[in-house]
């Protein structure tokens, strides 16, 4: 393990590459998923490698794949094998929510879930590629944005960690969430600002991570309040990506998050969003914008058909009985 360790310390060259790093990654998870107690005394220093990789990392992962400011220098293997990134950061992830499957090793985790939450909503931006394929396939979109799709990206990788983190640290979860959309959402506004035209990337990706964690937020919210400001994240951040000046992919995911989150809306501003959904499906609008509609559509029927507000009307029914 100490020889493992001293490889991931080491700077890629000829004899090290991430190609290698990534099978050590792996074969650390598999004894850490295994063999956790005889892994504690390692632990430290693998976390820290995997931390500094995750970090240091993301500005060419940004201006790379996600931007394509730059072309991606990945390194090849002896087989001629391009070794890229993406490899290595899905057993990053692997490797972390390996930790939390084990409740010693999850306190590990624990003090750095809002850093570390920042970095998951980062490495969840669409990528250019991606969106290039989406203008040209719809259906493409269709199966990327399935919850049940075999289609495997960073961003898929990076929301199963995302969804451990919700699910074995929820306090934590809601609290980090808190302070990383801050952080995005202020970047992605300085951004626009300057006349960056990917900003809207960085709202995207906070909209995209609030709608597959909204049960664990609002949870949350009927048990403490301020743990998280859904009105005022309604109003600052899903309301002005409605708009449909913007681009279609921001649009559409602010769609489909105002559904996941109608449990708080008012009436008046849920007439407002089914009124927005219908108007998206019209046939002059984009193939994005329409799918995203049927998605919200969707998702404001399992909310009014009662199979979403399962848990609301227990938690309300049990406050009622105890008052």
């Amino acid at each position: 393990i100490e020889a493992m360790l001293k490889v991931l310390q080491t700077n890629d060259g000829p004899t090290v590459d991430s190609g290698l790093k990534k099978e050590i990654i792996r074969a650390l998870t598999v004894l850490v998923t295994n063999v956790p107690r005889q892994m504690v005394e390692y632990l430290p220093d693998t976390l820290s490698y995997v931390w500094h990789a995750l970090t240091t990392s993301a500005h060419s992962y940004l201006n790379t794949a996600i931007n394509a400011r730059e072309e991606a220098n990945d390194p090849t293997n002896s087989d001629g094998e391009v070794l890229g990134f993406e490899s290595l950061v899905y057993s990053l992830f692997e490797f972390v929510d390996a930790l939390l499957r084990h409740s010693k090793h999850r306190q590990m985790v624990k003090q750095g879930v809002p850093d570390l939450l920042y970095y998951l909503i980062l490495y969840m931006q669409l990528t250019q590629d991606q969106i290039e394929t989406f203008n040209e396939n719809a259906d493409a979109f269709v199966e990327f944005e399935d919850d049940e799709s075999f289609t495997y990206s960073v961003r898929s990788s990076a929301s199963e960690l995302f969804r451990s983190l919700q699910n074995d640290l929820p306090v934590e979860f809601c609290s980090g969430m808190v302070s990383a959309i801050a952080r995005h959402i202020q970047k992605a506004d300085r951004d626009r600002a300057a006349g960056d035209p990917v900003w809207w990337k960085l709202y995207e990706s906070v909209l995209f991570a609030v709608s597959i964690s909204a049960d664990t937020i609002m949870k949350q919210v009927f048990n403490e309040p301020a743990s998280f400001d859904l009105l005022n994240f309604l109003e600052v951040v899903v309301k002005p990506s409605l708009d449909p000046a913007l681009p279609p992919y921001l649009a559409g995911k602010a769609l489909f998050c105002g559904a996941e989150l109608s449990m708080v809306l008012d009436a008046g501003a849920l007439q407002s969003l089914l009124h927005l959904s219908a108007t998206a499906l019209q046939s002059g609008s984009h193939p994005i914008i329409r799918i995203s509609a049927i998605r919200s559509i969707l998702g404001l029927c399992g909310v009014f058909n009662g199979n979403k507000a399962t848990w609301l009307r227990k938690a309300l029914s049990s406050r009622a009985a105890s008052g």
